[in-house]
């Protein structure tokens, strides 16, 4: 079919594009369904997520395929589409003896990333390392680079970025204490530690240091948060320190009290402040037998910045599992569990911000309130100013996976009160973990026990708007329109799968055409409004070419103006399509 060839003329050149996500997309829009990623003989467990910030994601597990006696960690990369890249059954991280359990990723920064396990080569728990280039290509030394492979046992806490290509890397350690102490270490780009041989010591007083968290502090070094019983078994308290990229300390020695309350404190996670320090999260049993949140800013001096001992953040009757994540403006969201009904636990979040006042009301904003057990998965930012938050549901008697969208106003988006269910594929679903794929939507893996007695490795993507798969609208080409000089260029796409005729919730396609940047802005300075796509650093500006209702045809095309030149059967024709909802303001971008 072709749309009307109504047209404008504006005087602006455009350049074919393709956004969004592939053409071949193969991401499932079933929630019984789901994609496969980590199938087969033995149980594959414990997936994790990192965009590779082109619209795909880079994903890992451990897998007892290799032998059947020991777990080994894979890595996979997967397209926009769902496909993966780095083979059908991803890329052995070791073949080192023993087990090597994958853990957390970050990026390198040049599209590739870096990853840390868990491994037993020589008869302990020791951690290494290994950076993959775009392409899966090992980049470090074959089986990794030891972290720390020393006496004792070293169980990973915390991983992030050193903003130079290479991660800082936390743990706790029984080396010289059977009750646990907190060591850290720097590892470069290039795949050479740095620091202390084996780990800097971060904290090593008696008593029993917990699994440490750890924030960026924007400079090259960590702050690092853990809790702590130097105090004495009964008396657990929240302890931080920041280490600078040279891996010296730069507060106290052993720490800093960040919470020295009566009784226990327990869970300590940190949060970004965007300015060099950090909000540290707790639950906290001052009160008695009833845990709540507690939470408190710390500066990049490592001064408090609420009040002493932490500000509440929740008042109900029992919360815990408490994460957070920066609002991007100097606040914090706050995420948790609540059993204010008796072993039926909902999920619940609070926006505070920059003076740790909540913004959703005293008692918080339901992410989840139903009947029956709603556990926190996964959660994040859902890059507009709200949150993403994933949880594991028995609402039809099986552990399912849900999701839910909140608003920056602390609304539930989807659903609204039941959220979207991600899978309910026969057997359970559960251990999820999510990630924003950059082009408007957020993919989520997990483990998956539908091919019982075996546990796999399956994933899915949601669009921004609640919607399983890839709902967009695919362009398949952009042409010129022959023997016009140049002057109309015609749009071709792939209609959405929300399309299928009246009443369908997709009612009508706009195409965009590209607005060169300083045009655009002189443009918007006059007045005019565009759309505007990509990140803060790198925006790209559309204009409204011509539109066309969604009649339930499997494919489009619209001729629309263009004063670019271009040659018989290729243009110069950059475009977006959007895809309009019934709802107001859902739009689907395409590419």
């Amino acid at each position: 079919m072709s749309a009307s060839t109504r047209v404008r003329s504006i005087p602006i050149l455009l350049l074919a594009l393709t956004l969004g996500v592939s053409n071949a997309a193969a991401w499932s829009n079933s929630s019984n369904l789901n994609n496969p990623i980590a199938t087969g003989a033995g149980d594959q467990i414990s997936p994790h997520l990192l965009a590779d910030g082109v619209g795909g994601m880079f994903v890992n597990w451990s897998s007892t395929l290799n032998g059947g006696l020991n777990y080994h960690g894979y890595v996979q990369r997967l397209d926009p589409s769902g496909a993966p890249l780095w083979g059908a059954g991803g890329v052995l991280v070791s073949a080192a003896a023993g087990d090597q359990l994958v853990s957390v990723m970050v990026p390198d920064g040049a599209g590739g990333m870096i990853v840390c396990w868990y491994d037993t080569r020589a008869g302990n728990l020791d951690l290494y390392a290994q950076h993959y280039n775009s392409a899966g290509v090992p980049q470090w030394a074959a089986n990794g680079v030891a972290v720390v492979a020393f006496a004792g046992n070293q169980q990973i806490g915390s991983m992030i970025s050193d903003g130079a290509g290479g991660v800082i890397v936390a743990w706790i350690d029984d080396r010289t204490d059977p009750s646990y102490d907190v060591y850290a270490r720097r590892v470069t780009a290039a795949g050479v530690p740095q620091w202390t041989a084996n780990g800097t010591p971060i904290c090593t007083v008696a008593g029993l240091q917990g699994y440490p968290e750890m924030v960026s502090d924007g400079a090259g070094g960590a702050i690092i948060t853990w809790p702590d019983e130097r105090a004495g078994g009964a008396n657990s308290d929240i302890y931080a320190q920041r280490v600078n990229g040279s891996g010296a300390v730069q507060w106290a020695a052993n720490g800093i009290p960040v919470c020295a309350a009566i009784n226990n404190q327990y869970g300590a996670f940190a949060v970004t402040d965007g300015a060099g320090g950090a909000f540290i999260n707790w639950y906290d049993y001052r009160g008695g037998a009833i845990p709540h949140l507690y939470g408190q800013h710390l500066n990049a001096g490592g001064s408090i910045q609420w009040a002493a001992d932490g500000r509440q953040i929740t008042f109900g009757s029992q919360e815990i599992g408490e994460v957070g994540v920066t609002d991007g403006s100097g606040g914090e969201y706050v995420i948790w569990d609540d059993y204010s009904h008796p072993n039926e636990p909902d999920i619940y979040a609070q926006h505070l911000n920059a003076a740790g006042l909540g913004q959703w009301g005293a008692g918080g904003s339901p992410v989840i309130d139903l009947p029956g057990s709603q556990v926190l998965n996964d959660y994040g930012p859902d890059g507009q100013g709200g949150l993403i938050v994933v949880f594991r549901d028995v609402r039809d008697g099986s552990e399912d996976l849900y999701i839910q969208r909140i608003a920056p106003n602390g609304i539930p988006q989807w659903g609204p009160s039941t959220g979207v269910a991600l899978s309910v594929a026969p057997g359970d679903q559960d251990v999820a973990r999510m990630a924003p794929d950059g082009a408007g939507g957020f993919v989520i893996a997990f483990e998956d026990h539908r091919n019982s007695p075996t546990t796999d490795i399956y994933a899915q993507r949601i669009h921004f708007f609640g919607q399983l798969g890839s709902p967009e609208p695919k362009i398949v080409s952009a042409k010129d329109v022959a023997n016009d000089q140049g002057g109309q260029v015609r749009v071709s796409w792939n209609a959405s799968y929300l399309d299928v005729g009246p009443g369908s919730l997709c009612t009508e396609y706009r195409v965009w055409r590209k607005v060169p940047t300083a045009l655009a802005q002189a443009r918007i300075r006059r007045g005019e409004t565009f759309r505007i796509t990509g990140s803060a650093a790198i925006q790209d500006f559309w204009e409204l070419a011509d539109s066309q209702p969604a009649d339930g045809y499997p494919s489009y095309s619209l001729v629309a103006a263009t004063t670019g030149d271009s040659v018989h059967g290729r243009s110069a024709a950059r475009a977006l399509v959007a895809a309009l909802g019934l709802a107001a303001g859902q739009r689907l971008l395409g590419g």
